[in-house]
């Protein structure tokens, strides 16, 4: 029996339900920075890191303390995402400080936790 695989003539797959695919191909130019120094060299992502940082003193949801002693530090980490358009063009390059907490201790670093 002859196959489509073995006779080489595959056939592109065509979607019916409205979706839209993209090129794999066609991201790889787009690759988002590994740390935050990669990122500082690109004039796209230190705005978009700008734009983070200023939005977190803004809301006052980041504020820098000095360190109080027994207690441990809480580092950051910048998280690096390329938002694309349908069409595969970029949209917005999209940069997210997160704070590391799982290296806090309870009892130690936090007393209680509180959630709105």
């Amino acid at each position: 029996m002859v196959t489509r695989h073995r006779d080489h003539t595959r056939k592109e797959k065509s979607y019916t339900d409205g979706t839209v695919r993209y090129d794999s191909r066609r991201r790889a130019f787009f690759a988002v920075p590994v740390s935050h120094r990669d990122a500082l060299g690109e004039p796209a992502w230190r705005a978009a890191m700008s734009e983070e940082f200023a939005a977190l003193r803004h809301t006052n949801t980041w504020v820098l303390v000095p360190r109080p002693p027994g207690v441990n530090i809480v580092s950051c980490k910048w998280i690096f995402k390329t938002k694309h358009c349908p069409d595969g063009s970029v949209d917005k390059h999209k940069a997210r400080l997160v704070a590391r907490g799982f290296t806090q201790q309870h009892g130690i670093d936090y007393r209680d936790t509180f959630t709105p």
